[in-house]
């Protein structure tokens, strides 16, 4: 039980991390797995709010006009954004975002929107919860009868000893012989 809540307990920090980076996405409408059409090409990130965004939106236009950069949303320190482009021109947008600090967000695992993930991640916290709740209630239920299961433990040590020294004996029915020391004068 002790092994399972500890990873339920990590489990459960993992989970939290998932439904605060859903955060800013929030808003997005659209399944966060999306990576597009056979001709159109979806890319989710983030950009840093020192950079302006009519800057990255001007240089994505200067590539193509079959490009287009949607906000999101945006915290003190990034701007959430999906581009949407043609397939054939996503690796020059690429390398163009990088030059404007773009960090692409990885959604691997995500299915749904952003929403739909944050109630499943939610959902799945409260399933952890109330299991980890019934393993301490299991620990503390066991915990009552302490006392029980240390006599118990201490017997079947007892009972393991004896089988031990039971075994160093050699002998017979009518003899027994015993290897060992005694004092000089109990000879």
């Amino acid at each position: 039980n002790d092994d399972r809540i500890k990873r339920i307990a990590a489990e459960e920090s993992r989970l939290r991390g998932v439904v605060e980076s859903l955060e800013p996405w929030l808003p997005l409408d659209m399944a966060l797995n999306t990576e597009g059409t056979a001709r159109c090409a979806v890319l989710l990130g983030s950009i840093p709010t020192k950079t302006e965004l009519k800057a990255v939106e001007n240089a994505i236009a200067e590539l193509t006009d079959e490009a287009e950069l949607f906000l999101v949303s945006e915290d003190k320190s990034q701007r959430y954004v999906v581009i949407v482009c043609i397939r054939e021109q996503l690796g020059a947008i690429q390398e163009c975002l990088r030059g404007y600090a773009f960090s692409a967000a990885s959604m691997g695992g995500m299915d749904g929107t952003a929403d739909q993930c944050k109630l499943k991640a939610q959902q799945e916290l409260k399933e952890y919860a109330a299991e980890k709740e019934g393993c301490v209630r299991n620990i503390t239920d066991v915990s009552a009868r302490r006392g029980e299961l240390k006599l118990a433990a201490d017997k079947l040590a007892a009972k393991i000893s004896l089988a031990e020294a039971e075994d160093k004996l050699y002998g017979t029915d009518s003899t027994l012989m015993m290897e060992g020391w005694m004092p000089a004068e109990n000879e």
